[in-house]
Formats: structure tokens, sequence, C-alpha cells
């Protein structure tokens, strides 16, 4: 009895002190981002490192909006804090415990601006900027085979992190190749559901890059970063007419969910292979009378 009194009474005081102080939710938010991230820096980064910083941010921000079992987000920034460049926050509720549908959808998210690097600058223009998403969905990726039991070839079994070298070379194997399977799954995903937004109007093939021409969702979000720096999760949802019904547009199985969502992502990759056979066999003619053909077809709403 006596504790929920003074729970009651810290409350009121800690309320009438944040309105002596003027302290609003913005400072507290602030407070909680320096100690978790650093201070907000003032360094001027080039115009091409704010750029793939964008890009990168982006990717995570839309993974994360339609991917079913992810924290909601509430703020994107290319403000750099920390070490980070910068950084995607989710609001986190109080949780007890962890399903697979969230751990997956966490992968997933960390993936998410790798993919979009790959996608915008190209496969040889990846940056190092992803090396912080790789460490965190690894070690998701490892409790998940050694701790958690989500792993049919391990099985339900519990091995210490810190004593996994004690194990027999075999099983360090077969826990890293489950691991490896669970980070490249969880990169296919990402980068399935980004493209999937991707308007292939036009599309340039070569080498070492495949770009998507067209603005997309990711790409709104990543100018408008460049703009204003920081967005709150209510104004990217507004950028990109957002809506719960949206939400799982790929399930954990790299499959593609409802009719509607199976019906253009059939047509995407059907026109898409259709213009690769027409540039591989170097018919540039017939690629660009299918492209302005189909283009008024491709832009029709399903």
């Amino acid at each position: 009895m006596y504790i929920y009194v003074f729970i009651y009474l810290l409350f009121n005081i800690t309320n009438q002190i944040l309105k002596y102080l003027k302290i609003s939710m913005s400072n507290l938010t602030e407070a909680k981002e320096i100690i978790s991230m650093g201070r907000a820096r003032t360094t001027q980064m080039s115009p091409e490192v704010t750029r793939v910083t964008a890009y990168h941010e982006s990717g995570h921000a839309i993974v994360s909006l339609f991917t079913k079992g992810s924290k909601p987000i509430y703020k994107a920034t290319i403000l750099p804090r920390g070490p980070a460049l910068g950084f995607v926050a989710s609001s986190n509720s109080d949780e007890y415990m962890s399903t697979k549908e969230a751990l997956m959808a966490q992968l997933d998210i960390c993936m998410g601006g790798r993919a979009s690097e790959a996608i915008f600058s190209g496969p040889c223009k990846i940056t190092t900027g992803a090396s912080s998403d790789f460490n965190q969905a690894t070690q998701i990726a490892t409790s998940m085979v050694c701790q958690y039991g989500m792993s049919e070839k391990v099985g339900h079994v519990y091995y210490p992190t810190n004593e996994l070298s004690k194990l027999s070379p075999e099983l360090q194997n077969l826990i890293n190749s489950e691991v490896k399977r669970l980070l490249d799954e969880s990169y296919n995903r990402a980068m399935t559901l980004i493209l999937q937004f991707c308007n292939f109007f036009c599309v340039c093939v070569c080498v070492s890059q495949c770009t998507p021409f067209h603005k997309d969702k990711l790409e709104l979000v990543a100018q408008e970063l460049l703009q204003k720096e920081t967005l709150s999760g209510e104004e990217i949802k507004k950028l990109i007419n957002w809506d719960e019904s949206q939400i799982g547009f790929n399930d954990h199985n790299g499959k593609a969910t409802g009719k509607k969502k199976n019906r253009r992502q059939g047509r995407i990759i059907i026109k898409f292979c259709i213009v690769i056979f027409f540039y591989k066999s170097q018919n540039v003619c017939y690629l660009f009378i299918f492209v302005v053909k189909r283009i008024k077809a491709f832009r029709k709403p399903i």
C-alpha cells in the first residue's frame, strides 16, 4: 500500500518539477538520445556522405514501416550523433519476451540500410556505414540459433555465446552456416521489399549496378531527409501515404502477402526480366519500344 502512495507522490512531484523547469517531452527525448548515442555533432559532412546517409536511413525506415512485427518508428535523422552518421529510432514498449516474427523483423530492418545503398549507389559503391547494423543483426541471429531454439538444424538447445569456441568444429560450422542463412535471407527480404516500391520505367543494367531512375517511396523519404535532416514517424507516413493495411508486405518466408501485392510483384518481375532479356540480347531498339509501350500500363494502379 505504501509503495503505491510513494509512486503516486513521486509522479506528482516529477510533474511539478517539469512544469516549473518548463521541460517538454522533446527535452526528455533529447536527453535519452544523448545517453544512448551521444551528443549531436556539428561537424559538416560532405554532400556525398550526406546523400548516402539519407538513402541508408531511408532504407531502414521503409523496411520498418512495411515489415510485420516491427516496432513503430518515431524519428529518422541524418544528423550525426556519437559514432553514427544518422539513425532511425523506434519506440520501445515494455517487452518481457520477443517473438520469432519480431526478431526476424529486426534483422530485416538492420539489412535495410545496406540494401538501399546497393540499389541506389550500386554494389561497387556500398559503404562501411552498415558495420554496426551487421554487428547487431549477427548478435540477434546468433542468439536465435544458439539460445532461442529457432533453428531446425541446430535444434532446441542453449549454447552460451562465450562458450561457442569450446564446441566441436562440426557444430561450430553448423551454427555459422545457420547464422549466415538467417542474415542472407533477411538481406534478400529487405532488398525485395525495397525493390517492390521501385518503378522500373527505365532500367540501366551494367556490370556493376542496376539503378532505378524513377522516384519511389524510399527516394521521397531520402530527399525529404536531405532537405529537413530530421523527420518524425508521422511525417514519413504522411509523405508516402502509409496506412496499417500495408504492414506485412513480405512475410518471413520471402513471399508477398495479399492478392494485389502478388499481382503487382508478378508484373514487375515479368517486365523486369523482359527488359533484361532485351538488353542482354542487345536489342536496344526493341527495348526502347517495349518501355514506351508498357509505361502507361505499368503506371496503372492495381
